[in-house]
Formats: structure tokens, sequence, C-alpha cells
């Protein structure tokens, strides 16, 4: 059972903590522009 939390947290931290890391921000934005140009369901 202690694991198990310590996994969650540990998972929390890495998703809270790369919204401060310029890159990820960067990263983040490229993803969603490659999905908002990718094929949209509007196009069909």
């Amino acid at each position: 059972m202690s694991n198990a939390w310590n996994q969650t947290r540990r998972m929390k931290r890495l998703a809270v903590s790369p919204i401060i890391n310029p890159e990820y921000i960067e990263w983040w934005g490229r993803r969603i522009n490659d999905n908002i140009s990718g094929p949209t369901l509007e196009d069909g």
C-alpha cells in the first residue's frame, strides 16, 4: 500500500514540476500545435 502511495506521490511531483520548466512548456506547445495542424474531425 505504501509503495503505491509513494508511486502516486512521485507521479504528482512529476506532473507539477515541469510546469515551471520552459523546455516542457515548449514541448507541450509543440505537441498541441501538432494535434491542431493534424487532421481534425471538422475537416471531414
